[in-house]
This record gives structure tokens, sequence and C-alpha cells, in this order.
């Protein structure tokens, strides 16, 4: 085995977004990196998918391992994240051929996008008969052996070696976890299935997620027609009581303290749309905050600021 030093654990990976399955690899691969005296390199692909940015992923992904108290740096057991940069040299040049001598590129070296090229330039640096373990998906197992061909060329002493990790329980009737179903379920906006692809660790953060960071709006509630109703009559009145002076408040509470079990039944009937007229034409306090409610609220169905279905 290779000292210490000259370990690493290493992947090229997307992340847009991270999801669950995600986090759980990258805790598996910490621990093995500990005990082993390494830190786990993870080598972030640049470019969007699906309109997830890397600035959105690297927010998750922190966000992510805050929560399941995984370090970020370069210390033994930590995590490097290294997001790639827009162009990566490769060890390649392009090869004289019409197409290239049409695009005045023979001979330049070729530049890539791809986060597998930054690992691989490091690879190239390491000191020799170093080890890159490669932790992976069971269900993208060949990584390694990709990252093993393609140093074979150049630095056949180094050792690679694969660490599978099995995927932690897939959705139910959708199969393997993929962050290509998680951006489609963002895209769609599904809210409570995206909640599926959060770690345990970070479900209450899964809204501050979807609105703050992936810039998504909540779906409107599901909550019964007349339950809203009374929830949200029930916030004007606190709103209205709370700008009552407090003068107008004791007024208020002392008007209803000496209110008859008949005088409440009366108005329980006119805040239900009940009124046909008539009366003593005396209006209190409560007859002016159930008009204004009314109002209120007509309004805000009318301009689509609130929604029953």
């Amino acid at each position: 085995m290779a000292k210490g030093n000259n370990i690493y654990f290493m992947s090229a990976v997307g992340f847009k977004p991270p999801h669950k399955g995600h986090l759980h690899m990258i805790k598996e691969a910490v621990k093995e990196a500990a005990s082993r005296g390494a830190n786990y390199k993870l080598f972030i692909g640049r470019s969007p998918r699906g309109g997830i940015t890397l600035d959105q992923s690297l927010q998750v992904l922190n966000l992510f391992l805050n929560d399941a108290g995984v370090s970020l740096g370069d210390g033994i057991g930590e995590v490097e994240i290294n997001p790639v940069a827009e162009s990566n040299p490769t060890g390649n040049v392009y090869g004289d051929n019409p197409r290239n001598r049409k695009q005045g590129r023979v001979g330049k070296r070729v530049y890539t996008s791809s986060p597998l090229q930054p690992l691989i330039n490091l690879a190239l640096e390491m000191p020799e008969r170093s080890e890159i373990v490669v932790p992976s998906s069971s269900e993208d197992s060949e990584r390694a052996e990709t990252l093993k061909n393609i140093l074979s060329h150049s630095r056949d002493d180094i050792k690679v070696e694969k660490m599978i990790v099995e995927p932690v329980s897939s959705i139910e009737g959708e199969g393997k976890l993929s962050a290509t179903d998680m951006r489609k379920t963002i895209e769609n906006g599904e809210f409570e299935k995206f909640k599926k692809y959060i770690p345990e660790s970070s479900l209450d953060k899964a809204e501050g997620i979807w609105v703050n960071i992936l810039r998504r709006e909540l779906p409107v509630s599901s909550i019964d027609g007349k339950d809203l109703n009374e929830m949200i009559k029930g916030q004007l009145i606190e709103a209205i009581n709370n700008l009552l002076p407090d003068s107008e408040k004791d007024k208020k509470e002392k008007k209803e303290e000496e209110e008859d079990e008949e005088t409440v039944e009366e108005v329980s009937s006119m805040a239900g749309g009940n009124v046909q007229g008539g009366g003593s034409g005396h209006r209190d306090k409560r007859d002016d905050e159930e008009t204004i409610i009314r109002e209120v609220y007509d309004y805000l169905l009318n301009t689509d600021v609130i929604r029953v279905d």
C-alpha cells in the first residue's frame, strides 16, 4: 500500500443538483479516506444542466454537507470542493486533417470543460507510485476503469482503485435516484416529489432550497377552501387588531365582554353573509372588521394574490 500522503480519493462529478444519493456517497468516501489518512477531492463541472447552474449546485451541496456534519477543507477526512474552470487543457493536440486545417487549429492543444480533465491533470503531477481511489455508485462503477485506461499511457505507475458505494433507496415507482430525474421534477414544479431527493438531515431546508436557491414558486396550497378562508380571516383580524390604537382595543374588548349570547349569534350570522338588512342600524367594531376582512379577501381573490381551487 502506498504511503498515506500518496493516497488520493477523487471523483469528477456533475451534481446538477446534488441529491441524497450524492451525499451518501460523499459520507462513505470521507469515512474511508479518513481511515487511510486522506481527504476526498470533488471536481465539479461548471456547465449548467437543465437550467441548474454551478452556483446553485454549490449552495445546495454546502448546505447538505453542513447539515450532515461533513467538514470542508484539505485535511484528513474532509471534503475538498474544486469547481472546474470553463476550459481545461488536455494532453492532446488537434491532428492534421481537413476540418482542423480549415479551423486553423492543427497542432494546438485540445481544451475541454469536462470535470474529469482537472482530475487527470492532477494525477499526472502525483508522486511516483501514488494511489488513486475513485468512489462511485454501483450504478456507475466504470469511472475507475476509465481513469485507469487514460493514465496507462503516461502514468502506468499509478494504481487506480475503485470504491463502490451502494446507492440509497430509490423513489418508489421511479427507479434509481438520478440528477436528471430530479431536474425534471424541478422543471415540472413538483415540490412534494422534490423533497424525496433531499437528505433527511436537510429536509427542513427543502422549502428554502426550492424558493431561495432554485428560484421556484411553491405550489398553491391544497388546504380545503373553507379552512383556508378561516385561516386568512383569522390572520386579517389579527392584523387589524395590531393596527388599532390601544384605546380602541380596550373599548372593543370591553364591548365584547358585555355582549350576550343573542348578540354573538347575530354577529356570527352576519359574518356568514346572511344579513338581509333592517335591525337597529347600529354597527359595532366587529361588524366593521367583518366588512373590511371580506373586502380585502375579495380583492386578494380577484387579483389572484390568493387562489382557492
